[in-house]
Parts: structure tokens; sequence; C-alpha cells
């Protein structure tokens, strides 16, 4: 999520989503892969040899390491957030190319004025939103 790239004006936006893309999908594997685990470490921290089920599995999960999988949920849950905004930072930077090169080709008695007010408008909500 700290990647330079990410952060740089001069990355093109396609460069940009490619690697947050790529990033997403990385964090969706690594998810999976903790609730498989998760998974994995409740069955076998909450019974015992027998197979029967531990009277405090609560307490017992959290010896086996229930509060690190929570922390790592919740970095990846950070993780994914931070990367949505990133993604939406890049995507929004790309329309607004788009629409400034669509309203600089086009004559001027032709522009929709409402239409472009909107579309600022929806950017500058945006922009807002992003710099929370």
């Amino acid at each position: 999520v700290r990647n330079p790239t990410l952060l740089q004006s001069e990355t093109s936006p396609q460069k940009a989503l490619e690697d947050i893309n790529a990033l997403m999908a990385e964090i969706s594997t690594i998810a999976n892969k903790t609730q498989s685990y998760s998974n994995y470490q409740e069955h076998f921290c909450t019974t015992d040899g027998t197979g029967a089920s531990i009277a405090n599995s609560i307490h017992t999960v959290q010896k086996c390491g229930g509060k690190s999988t929570q922390a790592l949920n919740t970095l990846l849950s950070e993780t994914e957030y931070e990367l949505m905004l990133r993604k939406l930072l890049w995507e929004s930077q790309g329309e607004w190319e788009k629409l400034y090169m669509h309203w600089t080709d086009t004559l001027f008695n032709e522009l929709n004025v409402d239409t472009i007010q909107k579309d600022v408008n929806r950017f500058t909500q945006t922009i807002y939103m992003l710099e929370k």
C-alpha cells in the first residue's frame, strides 16, 4: 500500500490500477488463508483429545492465538480500505483526464454546463472523502 509509485503523480493510472489490483488479489488470498487457519485453530484449540468440547472455549482460543488472528484480520481490513481509497483516487484521475480532454475538444457552445457542473461536484466530493 505504501508503494511509492502509487503516490507519485508521474505514475500512469493504468500502471497504478494494475499494481492495486495485484495487491488486492494478494490480500484476498491472505484473507482466505487467515480464515482457514482460524478455523483450524478454533477446531484444534477447542477440543480435547477425545473430540469433546472444552467448557471454556473462548478462553482456550485466546490462549491458542485468537488475539493474533483478530489483529491480522484488523490489519487486513485496514489495508483493504487503504487500497480501495488508492484505487478510487487513480480511477478518478483517469476519468477526470478523459472528461477534461472531452471538454477541451468540444466546441464551447456545445458544452453542457449542467453535466460539467455535476461531474465537478462529484469529483469535489470524492476529493473531500480522500482527504479524510
